[in-house]
């Protein structure tokens, strides 16, 4: 029968390291009285004793015994310095703060229907660039949102609108062009779309006749040079916000991309002061398709002026409306609805807001 040496070694005092997650051995056993321990030790003092000559007396010399290690060593599980993960964070910050600087500073505008910003709005020669979003909130109910805007253009000190509209009232010759120019403006400004175009949903594209806006196709905003290299890009999409199995949101921000500009207009301006040339827009959301057809979810005003050389300077982003469009706009829409894209053919209706609509 095998016989089993036990040797009590003296144990020093368990002791854990800081931020450990190893427990030393004993650390969370019950602690005796004082009575108890001094018991023990007299105990574990006479056992040693009998070990030895035991030992002694079997032919083991006690110096080849290995007493257990009692220095043991807690491995701490490898602490990343927290520095590294400081500077992941403040990296991002930094990158944040240096994009910051080098974009433009994004404003929002709160309407009735929703939230404008503009994540493009910056001047360029003789002119500016911009991309408009309109983001439906909560209150809308809509299919179909569209943008529409109208124009007030001034080059080189002439406002075309108010010439051509002289020239009808004074009954001067005028083309067929020029004709169906002022059928859609007040006389100051006009829809911003091409004489050539029927839609007048900022860059969308004609409607064949007897539809209504509502036709319009959804689209999706993409001015990457990928797109424009291919020949597919689009310069506005339409927004949504309604219901999907009874449950709001499927949502969609309205956007348009615009890039005006008046060539030569700053050098016109450097040569004579009077030259000076401006276009300002009023651009307004409306429902075309859906529960709330019809309905104005507020316009913003923007543009640029160029009256010195330092070429355009653009016009801050402002709120117009909360609702319904201003007057001038309302009237500008229902000239273009009185009028004709081709003989006999009327343009698309745009809704005509109660003036009341808040």
């Amino acid at each position: 029968m095998e016989r089993r040496l036990r040797v009590y070694a003296k144990q020093p005092k368990p002791k854990t390291q800081d931020f450990s997650t190893v427990p030393v051995q004993g650390m969370f056993n019950s602690r005796p009285f004082v009575v108890q321990q001094a018991a023990e030790k007299a105990q574990q003092a006479d056992s040693i004793k009998t070990s030895w000559a035991q030992a002694n007396k079997y032919g083991h010399s006690p110096t080849q015994i290995q007493a257990p290690d009692s220095n043991i060593r807690v491995v701490q599980p490898k602490v990343e310095a927290k520095a590294p993960l400081k500077s992941i964070h403040s990296n991002q910050n930094q990158i944040s703060a240096m994009s910051d600087m080098t974009q433009p500073i994004q404003c929002n505008i709160d309407t009735n229907g929703g939230t404008w910003t503009t994540d493009n709005y910056e001047p360029v020669p003789d002119g500016v660039e911009i991309t408009l979003d309109f983001e439906p909130n909560d209150s809308v109910n809509a299919k179909k949102i569209g943008l529409i805007q109208k124009v007030l253009k001034v080059e080189r000190g002439t406002n075309y609108d108010r010439t051509t509209r002289d020239k009808i009232n004074n009954k001067e010759f005028t083309t067929d062009q020029e004709k169906r120019k002022d059928q859609r403006s007040d006389g100051e400004s006009h829809i911003d779309r091409d004489i050539k175009r029927n839609n007048p949903i900022y860059g969308a594209p004609d409607l064949e006749p007897g539809e209504e806006l509502s036709a319009t196709p959804k689209r999706k905003l993409d001015m990457s040079s990928k797109a424009q290299d291919k020949g597919t890009a689009q310069n506005y999409q339409l927004g949504w916000r309604y219901k999907t199995m009874g449950v709001f949101p499927n949502k969609r921000s309205a956007k348009l991309y615009d890039k005006p500009n008046l060539p030569g207009a700053t050098a016109a301006v450097i040569k004579d002061a009077s030259k000076n040339s401006q276009m300002i827009f009023e651009t307004t959301a409306v429902c075309i398709d859906g529960k709330q057809k019809g309905t104005y979810y507020g316009s913003v005003e923007w543009g640029f002026n160029i009256n010195d050389k330092s070429d355009a300077k653009k016009i801050p982003l402002r709120k117009l409306t909360d609702g319904t469009p201003t007057e001038e706009m309302i009237g500008v829409m229902e000239n273009w609805n009185r009028g004709e894209f081709a003989e006999g053919q009327q343009n698309p209706q745009i809704p005509i807001p109660n003036r009341n609509q808040s």
